[in-house]
């Protein structure tokens, strides 16, 4: 999903409540009573899912997850059964794989950045060397 081919949206998940629409004549007053009703939906309870899913956002907010995650995991763990190595375990676990999918995330992201340089660059070669 792409908001105006401005900010590409990645794994954004927006949910959309039904509408009612009364007094409307013709489809574009429908249409725009129905979008007004699902941007102030939006606004109000799901921002955060689109502003997460923008480029620069979500491998700070995963890798900020798994950071809380190394820190409230051991807490509760000890609260609960007082078991801290576990919950030690638990939250490093968490942190490492937050580390670990985003790094791979941005090694994909490179890669193909790499290999879209590389046909580019072959093309104009060849357009030059004839």
């Amino acid at each position: 999903m792409e908001v105006i081919n401005f900010f590409p949206l990645r794994d954004a998940e927006i949910s959309l409540k039904a509408v009612q629409i009364t007094g409307a004549r013709g489809i574009p007053q429908v249409l725009e009573g129905a979008i007004m009703q699902w941007v102030d939906y939006i606004r109000a309870t799901q921002l955060y899912r689109c502003l997460k899913a923008l480029p620069g956002i979500r491998p700070v907010a995963s890798i900020g997850h798994g950071v809380i995650d190394l820190v409230r995991l051991p807490v509760e763990h000890y609260q609960k059964d007082h078991r801290l190595i576990r919950g030690l375990k638990h939250g490093a676990q968490s942190f490492v794989r937050h580390v670990a999918v985003e790094g791979l995330d941005l090694t994909s992201v490179c890669d193909f950045m790499l290999l879209s340089i590389h046909v580019l660059g072959r093309l104009c070669w060849s357009s030059f060397a004839i």
